[in-house]
């Protein structure tokens, strides 16, 4: 086994730190990609005018709504600027946007300081977006979302 010095150990600290910001950079290119090649196809193929994109398997095996029922259709018309469509698709899925946002810039900032892994959220905030999500899937059925 060799024995390093203090220089050759930095050195080899250094270039292993770099590889890992390399790595996770690409992870984070090609993350922005599929986000960007996902947006040119809601854009360019809105879900409402076509059929290739997937149906609620809840929504087919019971005919109730989904929190996320109508999501993909929100997403799209926000994409084209059509805010209030968007909201009469799924209110939820436009609420969650600049939430989501917040956190790609959380994730862009770690992976540009060359910090390791996700940004986690506490407990307390899967639990309450649950509880709006269930609160919202239950009013939109009884005709309140």
């Amino acid at each position: 086994m060799e024995r390093f010095g203090p220089t050759e150990a930095l050195i080899l600290s250094h270039s292993a730190a770099k590889r890992t910001r390399h790595a996770q950079a690409r992870k984070a290119l090609a993350l922005a990609a599929s986000l960007m090649l996902g947006v040119a196809l809601l854009v360019r193929f809105p879900p409402e005018h076509y059929g290739f994109y997937p149906r609620c398997p809840i929504f087919e095996a019971t005919g109730l709504l989904c929190p996320g029922c109508g999501g993909t259709r929100a997403l799209s018309a926000l994409l084209r600027g059509h805010f209030l469509e968007a909201v009469r698709w799924n209110a939820l899925t436009v609420g969650m946007v600049p939430l989501a946002l917040l956190y790609a810039g959380a994730m862009a900032r770690r992976v540009w300081r060359g910090d390791p892994g996700w940004v986690r959220l506490p407990a307390g905030v899967w639990v309450g977006l649950g509880i709006i999500a269930g609160i919202f899937g239950v009013m939109r059925n009884l005709g309140g979302g």
